[in-house]
């Protein structure tokens, strides 16, 4: 069994029933076109190697598929160098997750888009299915807090240590419709907190879990 608190593998490393088709896909272009890949793609593809090798479970494998599958289809759009650095060689988190914060505090700033997206035609396709998925990024925020949420041992340990979590879990509960996902997130202090409190997550496990040990034996108690 898993160890809960191992965040470094059960939330970084990720999980194991991989989109196969498309990692075969990735290396068999790696092979024949080499100078032509998309280094962000490596990067995930080497990230997805990893779930393939380690079989670990963590939200972050929702991350890596998804940004497999979605910026499979913008093609001829990378990130700039020191976004492309700071996802795959930051190793506070995995590179999916690295580039969530990216793309959440960057957005298309991160990306170096051709001049010719201006003028139509390939370039500005690959611009306009950027922006669509950038517009996707805060419910693909918020599902991954929710995941989160998910692995601590009391409902609501996660907001109680990390408060940021709860203003914009409560935020997007009901202001959504109101203002708008992109708008929900634009706090960028907070954003940055909640990344820079994740880097303890394995710690804040353990607090949570001490938490739900004694009310267990109070109630232990109280029972004899």
């Amino acid at each position: 069994m898993l160890n809960r608190f191992h965040y470094k593998t059960l939330f970084l490393k990720l999980t194991g029933n991989l989109g196969l088709g498309v990692l075969a896909l990735f290396m068999s272009t790696s092979l024949a076109v080499k100078a032509e890949v998309n280094p962000l793609m490596a990067c995930l593809g080497q990230e997805e190697l990893k779930i393939h090798r380690t079989k670990t479970v963590g939200p972050a494998y929702f991350l890596n598929q998804l940004f497999i599958n979605e910026l499979a289809t913008i093609y001829g759009l990378t990130l700039k160098k020191n976004a492309l650095e700071e996802v795959c060689q930051t190793k506070d988190f995995s590179p999916s997750v690295n580039l969530l914060k990216i793309l959440l505090l960057r957005g298309k700033e991160a990306f170096d888009i051709p001049e010719g997206a201006k003028l139509g035609g390939v370039d500005a396709l690959a611009a306009s299915s950027l922006e669509s998925f950038l517009e996707r990024m805060p419910h693909v925020f918020f599902t991954y807090l929710s995941q989160l949420q998910a692995l601590a041992p009391q409902a609501k340990c996660l907001s109680r240590e990390i408060p940021e979590i709860a203003y914009f879990m409560e935020r997007y509960k009901y202001l959504e419709d109101a203002v708008g996902p992109q708008k929900l997130i634009q706090e960028r202090t907070k954003v940055l907190s909640i990344f820079a409190k994740l880097k303890r997550f394995d710690a804040i496990l353990k607090k949570c879990q001490k938490s739900q040990d004694r009310q267990e034996a109070q109630l232990n108690k109280k029972s004899k």
